[in-house]
């Protein structure tokens, strides 16, 4: 679980860093595409910005992942930092 966490949150970390769409960019490319359906434990997440495909790199909204997984989230803005918690795992990302 804690391996699945890390990667989530490297993935955020990559996104942050490499990406570089607008919302009219992305508006068209959403409409240029088939729909991402993510699957956890047997259940697809509903999201409430749709997955989008940009150059071969999939950028999903990671507060519906992490709470389909349970995970509680917290956001401290004095700090620009977000903190997930679960059972004993704590994880932090600061932006």
């Amino acid at each position: 679980m804690k391996t699945i966490i890390i990667i989530l949150f490297s993935c955020l970390i990559a996104f942050n860093v490499f990406a570089d769409v607008t919302s009219r960019d992305a508006d068209t490319l959403l409409a240029n595409q088939d729909a991402v359906k993510v699957n956890y434990n047997c259940q697809y997440i509903n999201f409430d910005v749709p997955p989008l495909i940009v150059e071969g790199r999939t950028f999903v909204e990671l507060n519906a992942i992490f709470n389909a997984m349970d995970i509680s989230l917290q956001w401290d803005g004095s700090t620009q930092k977000v903190t997930g918690t679960k059972g004993n795992t704590v994880i932090e990302q600061v932006f």
